[in-house]
């Protein structure tokens, strides 16, 4: 028959498994203590997270926010409803708080063990609650020593969520891909978005480089984070770039300038545009120009005309094949005229074109390298203002290289308007805002955390981020280094094979030309400008090109109208014959550089 167990039997089988738990495992009488502390720290911070929910709750810090932005009578009428929940929360706490404590009192001496049975089941829930979002315990727990290549993602995985989550993120961490310098994976988090304190705990709890976390908010989920972490730098290498032979590039395709994270090329439109380089001293700024002009002297379509009124030591390696560099404020000036009177004349040819294109004449390159120093100068200001203005459409491109994006640096506030594509090297954070916005530095755009050179250590001297209708992502690039040896010798290359010119041609080309002197300015234009032109030889270009055949009388009245006539003087062609009438290209040219002028 079955009887209850007596005290004393009872107390010899706890007994015995008591002793028997010690001997298998005697560790676990010191780790007994360290357990407990873990759950009493998890349940003290459950405790804190439930009266910090409680104190919002009571003042109501959604409405606070409310008040805050509103204005006049709308802020005055809020203000006073938020007073009134206010209180009237208050009340009901203090009531809440009131029963709480004659329930526990009276369960004290009516339902002790009923009270018991609260106070555990309470502090298991918060134990859970201090315990939210702690890793998988099934991940390998993060290892303490620097991150380096080849360490499984796992690890690196639970790193960035326990990270994150200490940092107050409800992080879900998914789809690590590890290429060759480290890991790809996404952050999914409702509640916040990472932010630049984010990515330096990240990058100092992960111990690897400065600018080893990037981030790239998803366009089209607003709580997913694509965040790359590093252990190795992708961008370490200098790359000289590729040969190019002379004349073998064409401006209207886009420039190879440099490489990226994922190993791919930078490739950036320099046909009709202007580009702003920021970057302070030692940031790699005077690189990116260097790359720019190795492509574009390459071009056998772009005419390269430089100022630096620093003393030009960035083009000075380049300037045998740039049709100028101007260091001093007269020359600057006058090719700053040039560049406007050729603008002009160039728009005014669009009559039934959209913009000017390669095809149409060499398109003009203008870089400026220390624009502080052009910007001090009212004149030229207002020269590169309007050469801004009206030189896209007329195949005009500007590089333009700044420090920083001060209105004190730029000289005006809407120079910084105009520029469709933006280089930032190493700058500051105000940089960044006034090109990009203010929301672009917590979308990503991290350009200020870049290191710019020190002394022997090149750091980050040559990266910069790179803002254009092709690249909205917010990833460095390295730029193509050229050395200025290697400068010079493309320089002189590609002088030696020709490089295009703005001759007296291409401003004829520039001009609004009437349909009836198109006649003798194609004719002369395509034979190469000869000296003297046979009047047949005028005629039957036409009757080839257009297929219409005017007549002799016909040329005499155009060019009577344009104040020329037939050469008055006989030739005899070559081999004998009659001399034959025709046409001075002098005569020609006149007329033209008359209407160019009205």
């Amino acid at each position: 028959m079955w009887r209850f167990p007596t005290p004393a039997r009872m107390w010899s089988v706890c007994r015995w498994w008591m002793l028997t738990a010690l001997a298998a495992s005697p560790y676990m009488a010191l780790r007994l203590p360290v357990a407990a502390w873990r759950h009493v720290r998890a349940i003290l911070v459950g405790l804190g997270m439930v009266l910090a929910a409680w104190a919002r709750w009571r003042i109501r810090e959604d409405w606070l926010k409310d008040v805050q932005a509103a204005d006049g009578l709308k802020r005055a009428k809020h203000r006073e409803y938020f007073e009134k929940r206010r209180r009237a929360r208050s009340l009901w706490s203090a009531f809440l708080l009131i029963v709480v404590c004659v329930a526990i009192l009276a369960a004290v001496r009516l339902w002790p063990h009923y009270l018991a049975l609260v106070v555990l089941l309470t502090m298991i829930g918060l134990d859970a609650l201090g315990h939210r979002g702690a890793p998988d315990p099934d991940l390998p727990q993060p290892p303490s020593s620097p991150l380096r290549e080849g360490a499984p993602a796992r690890v690196i995985v639970s790193q960035v969520h326990d990270i994150l989550t200490g940092r107050g993120h409800r992080a879900t961490v998914v789809a690590p891909v590890v290429g060759p310098h480290g890991v790809a994976m996404e952050v999914h988090d409702p509640e916040r978005a990472i932010d630049e304190g984010d990515l330096d705990a990240l990058e100092r709890g992960l111990q690897t480089y400065p600018g080893a976390v990037l981030q790239s908010p998803s366009r089209t989920n607003a709580a997913v984070t694509a965040l790359r972490v590093h252990w190795s730098d992708p961008l370490a290498e200098h790359r000289p770039p590729p040969a190019r032979a002379p004349l073998s590039r064409t401006v209207a395709d886009p420039a190879d300038l440099g490489y990226g994270v994922r190993g791919e090329v930078l490739r950036l439109g320099l046909l009709r545009t202007s580009v702003l380089v920021v970057g302070g001293p030692g940031s790699g700024k005077s690189t990116t120009l260097s790359g720019m002009l190795d492509y574009l002297t390459a071009c056998g379509d772009v005419v390269v005309d430089a100022i630096d009124l620093s003393g030009g030591a960035t083009f000075g390696p380049w300037r045998a094949c740039l049709r100028s560099v101007s260091t001093d404020r007269d020359e600057a000036e006058e090719v700053l005229r040039d560049a406007v009177a050729l603008a002009k004349r160039r728009t005014r040819q669009l009559e039934h074109h959209d913009s000017w294109s390669p095809g149409d004449g060499p398109c003009r390159v203008l870089f400026i390298d220390e624009f502080p120093l052009l910007a001090m100068d009212e004149t030229l200001l207002a020269l590169y203002g309007e050469h801004l203005q009206i030189g896209r459409k007329a195949g005009s491109t500007s590089v333009v290289g700044v420090t920083d994006l001060t209105k004190e640096t730029m000289g005006a506030t809407r120079m910084r308007k105009y520029p469709s594509s933006y280089i930032l090297h190493a700058c500051s954070r105000e940089d960044v805002v006034i090109a990009l916005g203010g929301g672009m530095v917590a979308a990503g755009w991290a350009p200020h955390r870049l290191v710019p050179e020190q002394g022997d250590e090149v750091m980050d001297a040559g990266k910069a981020y790179v803002w254009s209708g092709r690249y909205r992502a917010p990833e460095p690039w390295r730029f193509w280094k050229v050395s200025k040896d290697e400068a010079r010798r493309r320089a002189g290359e590609r002088a030696r094979a020709g490089t295009p010119q703005l001759d007296e041609d291409d401003v004829i080309d520039a001009v609004v030309v009437p349909a009836d002197l198109e006649i003798f300015r194609t004719a002369f234009a395509d034979a190469g400008w000869p000296e003297f032109m046979a009047t047949d030889d005028i005629i039957e270009h036409r009757r080839s090109t257009n297929g219409d055949t005017p007549t002799r009388e016909n040329l005499s009245e155009i060019a009577a109208r344009y104040g020329f006539a037939p050469a008055a003087s006989r030739r005899r062609p070559v081999g004998g014959g009659n001399p034959r009438r025709g046409y001075l290209a002098a005569d020609v040219r006149r007329a033209l550089s008359e209407l160019e002028a009205e």
